[in-house]
């Protein structure tokens, strides 16, 4: 379904960042790129030719965070597209969402659990062949 589909998967917990490479790889995708922070994140962004079109991004990490991160991002000039992976109430899912805004970053939503994998589909639904 999502065959050509590019995603970089940003996560630090090893049990998360398993089931959303398994729930992105049920769905077609088969270019996931992992990195464990933010940091990480930038130099495989940085290493690679293809930059990811999609972004699954925890913001509760070691070493740089997803809110450093997302602002590293813009600075790289990222036109691709993020989803939150962290479990985040609905205020602090609007401060994100002001923010990614500021940086110019697509924020398409977030991931209320990584195994929800219609939620997952639904919110890749625009990068449909």
């Amino acid at each position: 379904m999502f065959t050509q589909l590019n995603c970089l998967v940003v996560e630090d917990n090893p049990f998360t960042m398993i089931k959303l490479r398994k729930s992105l790889g049920s769905l077609g995708i088969t270019e996931i790129t992992s990195a464990t922070n933010g940091q990480d994140a930038l130099d495989v962004i940085d290493d690679i030719k293809n930059h990811p079109q999609v972004i699954l991004l925890d913001l509760r990490m070691p070493v740089m965070g997803g809110i450093e991160f997302l602002s590293r991002l813009s600075d790289r000039k990222y036109s691709g597209s993020v989803i939150l992976t962290s479990l985040i109430n609905n205020e602090t899912q609007l401060a994100v969402g002001k923010l990614a805004q500021k940086y110019n970053i697509d924020l398409i939503g977030s991931l209320s659990d990584p195994t929800h994998i219609e939620e997952l589909s639904h919110l890749l639904s625009n990068f449909t062949e």
